[in-house]
């Protein structure tokens, strides 16, 4: 008797988990669906890694000076209205707090391994080719789709300039 309620129980939260694509066990395997089964882990483990930068108060500058970006992005961007006008060190500085966590300390993408995660490798010629204004866009509002978040919220339009200066500042 004890046994059949269980099962009734279990075939009840089926049920209602199944309309919701909720994650849910189902003949002793674990099934994942949509948002629950993937994005919800990734989305968990970006925000743990995370903690330790919320934590964080201080913000670390490096002493080495970098260049800010190539002639020719700033060339093209200027004609389309954006000024890039960014530091690399401080960019530096927030790029090793908010960003090697996923892309890796040298922006190679080779930093936290998430399950069917595509990281971008910043140092890459594709990457360095677009403009600033497409770059900017991506760090501000995310990938949406992806695992990488919006950063509107965590840093300020300055902040967004000076992490692109030193994205400039990656190349093979």
């Amino acid at each position: 008797m004890l046994q059949g309620h269980r099962t009734r129980r279990l075939q009840q939260t089926d049920e209602l988990t199944r309309g919701a694509g909720m994650a849910l066990f189902k003949n002793g395997r674990f099934i994942r669906r949509g948002w629950w089964g993937f994005q919800l882990p990734a989305t968990f483990i970006l925000m743990i890694a995370g903690i330790p930068n919320f934590l964080d108060v201080a913000q670390s500058t490096p002493t080495s000076e970098q260049p800010s970006g190539s002639t020719s992005h700033k060339q093209a961007d200027s004609k389309r209205g954006v000024t890039l006008d960014g530091d690399a060190r401080v960019g530096k500085g927030l790029f090793d707090k908010h960003c090697a966590t996923c892309h890796g300390p040298r922006g190679k993408g080779d930093g936290l391994e998430i399950v069917g995660a595509e990281v971008a490798d910043l140092t890459s010629a594709a990457t360095q080719r677009k403009l600033s204004m497409d770059l900017l866009k991506t760090i501000h509002e995310g990938r949406p789709g992806k695992v990488m978040p919006p950063w509107k919220w965590r840093l300020s339009e300055q902040q967004t300039k000076d992490v692109l200066a030193y994205v400039r500042t990656l190349r093979k």
